[in-house]
């Protein structure tokens, strides 16, 4: 199976140095999507006092305002999506239904605030556009200018996540464990040519990386350098391992059929059958080195894994690529 998902996109070399300090080389508009944590918030908005254009923090209601200082900053919006009736035709869309695989998903609702942006920006002929999450740290204009410069021959692109591994519960797991860790791009910091990208985030754990797929497909994601993500503690809720189980079998499942240049079986459910005898057969392996509060962790998943069914994964993939047609319907209408 896939070790390293770099292998599916390009890891460009850009020559830092060389490129021009201009403004046209910078995202025409931040996109922040914002949940309470005011912390975070405020020190990634202080490490872009220097950013002159718009900076817009998508909140899911009007409380908390006063808690976020925006005085370093000259163009801060807050937008609270909840308002907009384009929200509520992005939750009717098959992938944000309530499913006994995403019983534990709750309140979660940043997929939902990553399409608002992308509707947004398309509203707003805003092109060239940056998803940034609150807890990302080591932004600078450079690596800005990189990402936007590789937008030119690409529709995504994107700087891998450094020092703390942005990964799964069992991804941290493993790690303790001594297993090799690959970074992939995340949506928590992603560069997007909103006028190239035709897709869109399900409501599902991993749903940049199926944001990413049509692209990779495209061979039009690259990575442009590093950045890296505050620390949290992983094994604080188990409602976090319930919250990604699907989505982990969901993005791994279709990136080693990318890899292995059979996409066009995602359809088959002998290939999920298998996917899933695997994977819950590599997650046992853990089993027996794991301390008292892995197991626990680790016997959640495979409860959680014996309830997914390759139907369950063959019908998911149907809804997402409806989803895909029905939101760009949504832009086209809207924009």
């Amino acid at each position: 199976m896939l070790e390293n998902p770099q292998h599916i996109i390009k890891i460009q070399k850009y020559n830092a140095p060389s490129l021009p300090e201009d403004p046209a080389q910078l995202p025409d508009v931040i996109y922040i999507p914002f949940l309470n944590r005011y912390d975070n918030l405020n020190d990634l908005l202080l490490s872009l006092s220097w950013f002159e254009n718009q900076i817009v923090i998508l909140t899911s209601n009007e409380n908390g305002k006063a808690k976020i200082n925006t005085t370093k900053n000259n163009h801060v919006s807050f937008i609270n999506c909840s308002k907009y009736k384009q929200t509520n035709k992005i939750r009717k869309l098959k992938t944000f239904q309530s499913s006994n695989l995403h019983q534990e998903i709750g309140e979660w609702d940043l997929p939902l605030k990553r399409n608002f942006a992308l509707l947004h920006a398309k509203q707003n002929k805003l092109d060239r556009i940056l998803l940034i999450d609150d807890d990302i740290e080591g932004v600078s204009k450079t690596k800005l200018n990189l990402g936007v410069a590789a937008l030119s021959s690409n529709n995504i692109s994107g700087c891998l996540i450094v020092d703390f591994p942005d990964t799964s519960v069992i991804g941290h797991i493993e790690q303790t464990y001594g297993e090799p860790y690959f970074p992939f791009l995340s949506g928590n910091f992603m560069f997007i040519d909103s006028r190239k990208t035709k897709s869109f985030f399900p409501r599902i754990y991993n749903e940049d990386w199926l944001f990413m797929i049509p692209s990779i497909l495209e061979n039009k994601v690259s990575v442009v350098g590093e950045v890296s993500q505050k620390r949290y503690d992983p094994f604080d809720d188990i409602c976090r391992i319930r919250l990604q189980e699907f989505g982990e079998v969901m993005a791994e499942g279709l990136f080693e059929l990318i890899n292995q240049t059979k996409f066009e079986d995602r359809y088959k459910e002998h290939f999920w059958s298998d996917y899933l005898n695997y994977r819950k057969s590599y997650v046992k392996e853990l089993l027996p080195q794991a301390s008292k509060t892995f197991a626990y962790f680790i016997t959640e998943s495979l409860a959680y894994s014996e309830k997914i069914k390759a139907r369950n994964c063959i019908e998911f993939i149907e809804n997402w690529e409806d989803d895909i047609l029905t939101f760009n319907s949504i832009i086209e209408n809207e924009a």
